[in-house]
């Protein structure tokens, strides 16, 4: 791993219902920024953690929701200039232990950068078996522009990163 423990401590995060706040990053980054109705957060949004340097600035961020009784990491993201310092890894064990707390047995993703989430022992699902909590299966662009790659981590599997947090 890339994590720089130095840098990461000197990092301030932060659990957070405001996901309005995250719309630069998740979309400078090249996700999609879909709202629910109320125009304030993604469908089935259950919280959002932050991460800001010693400045007060956002350095990145990752949302969690339920859908249909799935949990779904919604969106994890690192300012292009702050990646590679184990943020993103950080983020991630934050999503991923708070999922499991709030009784998660398996969390659905769909992955822009798939290697990193291998990392973490999620697995490529196919496509024929990917539950309907993604919006991107109904999209006009999926499979012609737009070529995500749907995953899943079972909490049945041993993982290092988890038992060390």
């Amino acid at each position: 791993m890339n994590t720089n423990i130095k840098d990461v401590e000197m990092l301030k995060f932060k659990e957070t219902h405001n996901y309005l706040q995250f719309k630069e990053l998740f979309i400078s980054s090249g996700l999609e920024f879909n709202l629910d109705k109320t125009g304030e957060k993604p469908d089935g949004f259950i919280l959002a953690y932050e991460c800001k340097d010693s400045n007060g600035e956002l350095v990145g961020a990752a949302a969690i929701c339920e859908r249909a009784g799935y949990f779904v990491l919604q969106d994890i993201a690192v300012c292009d200039l702050e990646r590679g310092k184990g943020i993103g890894e950080a983020l991630l064990c934050k999503c991923m232990n708070k999922m499991e707390a709030l009784g998660a047995e398996k969390i659905y993703l769909t992955a822009k950068e798939p290697k990193f989430f291998e990392r973490y022992g999620f697995e490529y699902l196919d496509e024929n078996n990917v539950p309907d909590i993604f919006s991107c299966l109904n999209c006009r662009q999926y499979g012609i522009e737009c070529m995500p790659k749907f995953m899943a981590y079972s909490f049945d599997v041993e993982n290092l990163i988890l038992s060390n947090q």
